[in-house]
Parts: C-alpha cells; structure tokens; sequence
C-alpha cells in the first residue's frame, strides 16, 4: 500500500510542476488561462496534503483512511475539468508547447484516478469495534 502512497505524492508533484512551469511562461497565458492553471496547482496541492494526512491514518491504523480516500477525488476530478477547459479552448487557445503540457497534466491526473482506486480497494475493511 505504501508503494501506491508514493505514487501518489508523485504524480501530485508532477502535476504541480507542470502547472508551475505553465505559469513560468504566463505572458503566453491569457488570464483565464493563468486562473486555470492556478486551480490545477491548488488542487495538486490540496491532493498532495490529503496524500500526507492518509499515510497518518495508514500508519495508526485508523478507519478515517476511507474518508480520505473518499477525499481525495475531489481534486483529482477538479484537475481532470480544469484542463479539459484548457484543452477544448475555453479559456482560449493554447500552443502546441501549453498544450503538451496540459495534456501531462490530464494523463497525470488520469493515473491518480487509477491509484486512488487501486488504494482504496487495498484497504482492509473496518470493524466496529
């Protein structure tokens, strides 16, 4: 379990690198690009503390695993959107380089779909008592 743990914190990275190195060449970003790109990285962010606060309960042995779990696809399903925006021109047209980019983005947050479910389905159900 600890192994998709790691994963996890990974591809949380990766995803905020990206988004970080999208923001480096803003002046190519118009603001609703930039805005976007901000809540991807937000996200990552909030993904990446959940990732911590989950190897807590991991660690203890704590039921509240499953809320976490539960958690963290909230962000994973706000990046999936935000650069499905950016990707269909919403926000307005993106070069080939923003657009490589993005879709990094898209396929990361894809695999941390997949982790997710993969942890989640690891987890020992829990007694009551």
């Amino acid at each position: 379990m600890l192994g998709i743990v790691g994963e996890l914190l990974q591809e949380a990275w990766a995803v905020q690198q990206t988004g970080l190195a999208l923001l480096e060449v803003a002046d190519a970003l118009n603001e609703h690009q930039q805005n976007t790109v901000e809540k991807i990285i937000e996200a990552a962010e909030r993904f990446g503390s959940l990732v911590t606060e989950m190897t807590d309960f991991l660690e203890s042995g704590s039921p509240e695993i499953l809320n976490v779990s539960l958690e963290m696809r909230t962000p994973i399903t706000a990046v999936r959107g935000f650069a499905e925006l950016l990707l269909m021109g919403i926000t307005g047209p993106l070069t080939p380089f923003q657009t490589e980019y993005v879709m990094f983005i898209e396929e990361a947050a894809n695999k941390l779909g997949v982790l997710v479910e993969e942890l989640f389905n690891s987890v020992p159900p829990w007694s009551d008592g």
